[in-house]
């Protein structure tokens, strides 16, 4: 890996060492492209050598003269295809997303491979795939379908750390460097792309000039030939990779069933199994017609029976980044406001993870704001009370650090909270009702329950009679709860609980059981990985008082917001992405992130409330949607809970 601070010709010479080839590309500095050309019409991106790529290399000496002294500056260039073995798949903002999004949709996931977001931000993204057999005869194509360039030999692109024309940096998001290598590219992918074409002379470097760039995937599909409805269905469906056990056959079923709702909704359930039949058979192994018809009223459920042409999108902000050892990272969409703010300040003086800071400061915020702010979903409040768990990898995974800059941070605004819980019965008499003339109602309900141990939470659990589970859960809920004792029954309504836990991978494997997966108890939190984000012997004082202010200001005014809606803006997309939040995973990681689509809803809420908005933006609903992204694969990772499949 490499640092910032490292000179140029040792980051080439890492590159080199993963068999890649590398020449020298001008970079840009104050402002100017530094051939020095103005205006330069390719700035930060054209090579400094006379043949281009031609010149990449892996030879030493050359390594030298290209990147040392006063070419330290220069951007690296790599030579795609043959020369390095890998090849790139250029995704260019939010067009180029739309397409891989509709892609996926049709034909499955991409694997996860090395990649790298241009300076260009966050929706701008490099691929690399192996260069192997397959890929001989592809060509180099701009714009081949939309948003979407790729990069076979003969072409190049720029890697990190270089800088942007724009003055953002090149970084990776999964790194060559780690455990992850370049992933063959599927053959649906390769199929899209166009080949090349010997000249009449047979020279192989040359091309003929091309034909039409084909239609993006989802547009070459010619549904419109069928003479009826059912007839497109069948045809499309006969372009459809088969669902395979072992390589997400759940997910992959249940995606194809929602988007045969979309573009033919119009059909019956009967209709479109009907149409799934020589679909299902390629699948390995089939489904059985009662897991098949499942599959349908679940797709209808989500989906409904509009004929939708357009594929469900997710935001493009709400897709975390991954960091270079394969764990989830917090997308830039997350450090919406004053949350960005927080932990931008933060950030350089803690060991804390981000995301450890940010799911802390969440759930306390969202106990202060109280049970004015909701929103009504079918009769049904949603507030913002959210309950989490911090995974760390071990003991030493620094999750408790972030609670004391939380408290750091809430310093001007009062807040009750416990630490720890055993029983239903004592969380209940916490914030009770009327239980006798000696026993007075508590007027304050509002509990930030800090849980240091979480492993022990889940074996009380265990023990026979204990009613903490199904009060935890009505807790999350409603807010109204109740228990039946020998004596007296203990009531609590309208309580507003925020729970924030801590246990390790080791813990939770050995203390959470199949019950509290299934019943409906885990979905209820959010669950994090959390690690140490770096090493501060001594760390510097960071005036907090500014932030203090502008957080007990914006509490003020939470408070009083009542019923939130969503902007006009934020419904469109809430709409594409809600089949898509409801969509199966695989074995018990499903049971754990099924409440998504409640969750985030919760976390667009407190999003909101830290603009001080009783309207939820798009912008909200973004962060929203990052931080689930962050949760969903931190439940994934964290736990191995993605275990089984068609």
């Amino acid at each position: 890996m490499y640092d910032n601070d490292m000179k140029k010709l040792d980051i080439a010479k890492g590159y080199v060492q993963k068999g890649w080839k590398v020449f020298p590309v001008h970079s840009i500095d104050a402002g100017k492209c530094t051939c020095g050309a103005d205006p330069c019409r390719d700035i930060a991106k054209h090579p400094i050598t006379s043949s281009g790529v031609k010149d990449a290399t892996d030879d030493p000496e050359m390594l030298i003269k290209y990147f040392d002294g006063e070419y330290d500056i220069a951007n690296i260039g790599l030579a795609c295809g043959e020369p390095s073995g890998v090849w790139t798949l250029d995704i260019d903002g939010e067009e180029g997303l739309q397409t891989v999004r509709e892609w996926e949709g049709i034909y499955g996931p991409l694997p996860v491979t090395v990649t790298a977001q241009t300076g260009a931000g966050i929706d701008h993204k490099h691929l690399y795939f192996l260069f192997d057999g397959r890929c001989i005869n592809k060509k180099n194509a701009v714009k081949f379908a939309k948003g979407i360039d790729v990069r076979f030999t003969g072409g190049y692109v720029i890697l990190p750390p270089s800088k942007h024309k724009s003055g953002g940096q090149y970084k990776w998001l999964v790194s060559p460097h780690c455990t992850t290598p370049p992933a063959p590219a599927p053959d649906w992918l390769l199929a899209l792309i166009p080949d090349r074409e010997k000249s009449p002379l047979g020279d192989k470097s040359k091309l003929i000039r091309p034909e039409p760039e084909p239609e993006p995937a989802s547009k070459s599909i010619k549904i419109e030939r069928a003479t009826t409805l059912q007839d497109r269905c069948a045809l499309y469906l006969q372009q459809t990779p088969p669902a395979i056990s072992g390589e997400g056959g759940h997910g992959a079923t249940f995606s194809v069933c929602c988007r045969i709702m979309e573009l033919f909704g119009e059909l019956s359930d009967e209709e479109i199994f009907t149409a799934l039949q020589d679909w299902n058979q390629r699948c390995d192994p089939p489904w059985d017609d009662s897991s098949l018809r499942r599959k349908i009223t679940e797709a209808r459920k989500r989906v409904g029976g509009a004929h939708d042409t357009e594929a469900p999108e997710v935001a493009p902000e709400s897709s975390p980044e991954v960091v270079s050892d394969g764990f989830p990272g917090l997308s830039e969409a997350a450090y919406h406001g004053l949350m960005g703010k927080i932990l931008r300040t933060l950030e350089p003086v803690t060991e804390a993870d981000p995301a450890s800071i940010l799911m802390t400061f969440l759930t306390a915020f969202g106990v202060i704001v109280g049970r004015g702010p909701h929103f009504v979903v079918e009769g049904t409040a949603h507030h913002a009370n959210l309950f989490v768990v911090l995974v760390g990898q071990s003991s030493r995974g620094r999750k408790g650090i972030s609670l004391g800059r939380v408290h750091e941070l809430l310093k001007q605004v009062p807040l009750k909270h416990l630490s720890g819980i055993s029983t239903g019965e004592g969380l209940i008499a916490e914030v009770r009702d009327d239980a006798d003339d000696k026993k007075k109602a508590v007027i304050d309900k509002r509990r930030w329950i800090v849980e240091g141990e979480f492993a022990r939470c889940l074996q009380v659990m265990k023990r026979e009679g204990n009613t903490l589970s199904s009060i935890l859960r009505d807790a999350w809920d409603t807010g109204n709860m109740y228990v039946l004792t020998k004596n007296t029954p203990l009531t609590a309504t309208n309580a507003h609980i925020g729970i924030t836990s801590h246990i390790t991978q080791e813990e939770l494997g050995v203390a959470l059981g199949q019950n509290e997966m299934f019943n409906g108890f885990v979905n209820r939190f959010l669950w994090c990985f959390v690690r140490r984000s770096k090493f501060i012997p001594e760390s510097d004082p960071v005036d907090l008082s500014p932030l203090q202010k502008e957080i007990a200001s914006i509490v003020a005014k939470a408070k009083d917001i009542g019923r939130l809606k969503r902007s006009v803006e934020a419904a469109e997309l809430w709409r594409q992405v809600y089949p898509v939040l409801g969509s199966e995973k695989c074995g018990v990681w499903d049971a754990v992130t099924s409440r998504a689509e409640a969750q985030v809803l919760r976390l667009s809420i407190l999003y909101a409330l830290l603009d001080g908005s009783a309207v939820i933006e798009i912008t909200h609903l973004q962060a929203a949607l990052a931080v689930w992204d962050y949760c969903d694969q931190s439940a994934k990772l964290s736990t191995g809970w993605c275990e089984s499949s068609s």
